[in-house]
């Protein structure tokens, strides 16, 4: 026989600390104030047990709603658990960011200014990373290392996956862009002095490059946000980490708690639209194709 549910009443939970009265089953009593006294049975699996000392019992009830967010199914407060999520996106994303434009950053321009062989062998490598699949490797990779090492994967093995596959698109605009540079005259004049080619590529090209990179690590962010929250929502990530993706994940098996639901993803929503603009801001500020005079 399935419980009754009366439309408009609150949870078995808070029923219990309500009035005894006409309308308790609404709520309308209100709150029983004093001390609740719980009697717990436990009942041995063994007849002949023996107990030193009474155990320590410790009963928590999860409200219906606690904090500004309320609850998830296990009590924690969800705006805890959302302001611990944002430190852990924002670490993922910024470290993911910086990492993947450096990388890209470095063999764009060393491909551009070797040419011939190494730049065709570069550029053949870079095209095999670019058309991998990026989601069925991580999947495999994360649970490589869960069920081969043991292990968890914590953030750096996040963000470690993430950058193997995510420099490449750097890496060829960075490349088109310095094999214009190498051709400009203080290049050849460089040469001609005697500056090595080391000097030549740290000193002269990659300078004109930085500016861009500002606005590729803001744009490289969000990607790196949503691809955290998918593996996390697939549980693919270390179950202890607070994550926005891990939230979402939980929540579906209680699609009626919008508290639970709404938050996390109107975060990620505003966490990666934030900075595309603060990608596309720098963007024009800094690229001279797109400044307005």
């Amino acid at each position: 026989m399935e419980p009754l549910i009366i439309k408009g009443a609150p949870s078995p939970v808070a029923i219990s600390f309500y009035k005894t009265g006409p309308g308790i089953i609404y709520g309308d009593t209100g709150v029983l104030k004093g001390n609740y006294t719980f009697i717990v049975e436990i009942e041995a699996s063994e007849q002949n047990v023996t107990l030193e000392k009474p155990p320590k019992v410790w009963l928590r009830i999860p409200g219906s709603c606690y904090g500004i967010l309320g609850t998830d199914g296990r009590g924690r407060d969800n705006a805890i658990t959302i302001m611990l999520g944002s430190q852990l996106a924002l670490l993922v994303g910024i470290t993911y960011g910086v990492a993947v434009v450096f990388v890209g950053l470095i063999y764009g321009i060393i491909s551009a200014y070797a040419g011939g062989i190494v730049d065709e062998v570069m550029q053949r490598i870079n095209e095999i990373v670019y058309s991998l699949p990026v989601l069925p490797f991580l999947i495999l990779f994360s649970y490589y290392i869960r069920e081969i090492w043991g292990i968890q994967p914590n953030i750096w093995h996040i963000v470690i996956l993430l950058l193997i596959f995510g420099w490449t698109s750097t890496a060829i605009i960075v490349r088109s862009m310095a094999l214009s540079i190498k051709e400009q005259p203080y290049i050849e004049a460089a040469r001609a002095i005697g500056a090595s080619n080391w000097r030549i590529v740290f000193k002269h090209i990659m300078p004109q490059l930085i500016p861009y990179t500002f606005a590729a690590i803001a744009l490289a962010v969000p990607g790196a946000i949503l691809m955290e929250a998918g593996l996390s929502f697939l549980g693919l990530t270390d179950p202890t980490m607070p994550s926005w993706g891990r939230m979402l994940s939980e929540a579906q098996e209680a699609m009626f708690a919008w508290w639970w639901i709404i938050p996390p993803g109107l975060m990620i929503t505003v966490t990666g639209l934030a900075f595309v603009f603060i990608g596309n801001a720098l963007d024009t500020i800094l690229n001279p194709k797109l400044k307005k005079y």
